[in-house]
């Protein structure tokens, strides 16, 4: 039960849990967050991610891939200053908030693989990360449409 109350406290307060897949970010990624948490199947999924720069930032497309079961759902551009102001002056706090709907073919408790690669237009590298969730049926209803 300890263990439980502590994994949430520090959920709760770094966010969830992302690896880094490149180095010498522009933007160093301080946290991501989901809402819900764990996702839920056939529901938008709220991700919150949150860094600071270490340079000026005058674009940011990210290409986002995820998979399910190691085989490629969604794989599509995205441009990040639709999500936060651009252009991002060095030092500067960023958060941008993406939001996915969870299909519902995607079986409950299946691993589901993240991953965010950003860019400037010139492809100087901003910042790459990587996660994992597992989503789940919604609890509390009897009847699922």
């Amino acid at each position: 039960m300890r263990y439980f109350l502590l994994s949430l406290f520090f959920t709760c307060i770094f966010g969830h849990e992302f690896t880094k897949c490149s180095t010498n970010n522009l933007l160093d990624v301080e946290s991501i967050n989901l809402n819900p948490d764990p996702p839920i199947i056939n529901a938008e999924l709220n991700i919150l991610v949150s860094g600071r720069t270490n340079k000026p930032i005058n674009s940011m497309i990210g290409e986002i891939t995820v998979k399910v079961l190691g085989i490629p759902l969604l794989n599509e551009n995205i441009d990040l200053c639709t999500y936060t102001s651009c252009p991002l002056i060095e030092n500067k706090e960023v958060n941008f908030n993406i939001t996915q709907n969870i299909p519902s073919l995607i079986p409950s408790g299946t691993n589901i693989d993240v991953k965010l690669d950003v860019k400037t237009d010139d492809k100087i590298e901003v910042c790459c990360l990587e996660l994992n969730f597992k989503a789940e049926k919604e609890k509390n209803k009897i009847f699922q449409k």
